[in-house]
């Protein structure tokens, strides 16, 4: 997931710089960087939420559930209230994490915009000014995706899910592959956010019966130069002609 020194997906400002709130920058998916302090580990089951201004509406992914609701928002004043909040029903393992992360939403009633080491950072505070989350601008990309089909193959799934996650601000892609687990660089553009390259990847050694998938896979990689995201559950890799070489769904 041939390596490009590329800026990074967010356009960089200068380090601990605080940015104008505004429904322009306040847009797009944010992912649950830190919950009261403690840093959340970064794998495919990471919670992030999708903030739509215009139409005050969000919906997003708490950490097992899908999550969908309204806000009221205040700009000037950085007022930011969420609720109600509605959720799928699946059992969580992690159940934990999904419980904090939509307390802390719950709680929350005012917001900033700030930048680390060029990173756009979203930060949640409640009544008293504690700081609740603190979340990473993210790529439409980002997240955990099943590998749905290569080049013109169906992707078989079997016993074990073939997937691929992807994490613009830690510049990382990883996954499954079908017999090896699967990690490189992740580059994309810094103005144009549909392109996105995967260095050439490093993979576990084994030897399995079936390995066409993964050969597959590894060579699709390789080509990618773009992406497109039809909505949050279909996702697209293109080459250099735009064909579409790999078909991702969650």
């Amino acid at each position: 997931m041939v390596l490009l020194g590329l800026s990074g997906c967010i356009e960089s400002f200068a380090a601990g710089k605080k940015k104008h709130a505004s429904m322009k920058n306040l847009d797009g998916s944010w992912q649950v960087h830190e919950i009261q302090g403690k840093a959340v580990e970064p794998d495919e089951n990471v919670a992030y939420v999708n903030l739509q201004c215009a139409k005050k509406t969000m919906n997003g992914f708490a950490g097992c559930n899908y999550i969908h609701g309204g806000f009221q928002l205040n700009t000037a004043k950085e007022h930011l209230q969420f609720g109600p909040i509605a959720s799928t029903r699946m059992a969580c393992p992690q159940g934990q994490t999904e419980s904090a992360v939509l307390d802390m939403l719950q709680k929350t009633v005012s917001f900033r915009i700030e930048t680390e080491e060029g990173q756009d950072k979203l930060v949640l505070f409640d009544q008293d000014g504690k700081t609740l989350l603190k979340l990473d601008k993210r790529m439409p990309l980002d997240g955990k995706w099943q590998v749905s089909k290569v080049f013109d193959s169906v992707v078989p799934q079997e016993a074990e899910e073939i997937f691929l996650v992807f994490n613009s601000s830690r510049k990382i892609a990883y996954g499954y592959l079908g017999c090896n687990s699967y990690k490189a660089e992740m580059t994309c553009h810094p103005q144009r956010k549909s392109l996105v390259r995967f260095g050439s990847g490093i993979s576990t050694m084994r030897m399995c019966e079936q390995m066409e998938t993964e050969r597959l896979l590894m060579e699709a990689l390789s080509r990618i130069v773009s992406y497109k995201k039809f909505s949050d559950r279909k996702a697209i890799l293109c080459n250099e002609g735009g064909k579409v070489l790999i078909e991702l769904a969650r």
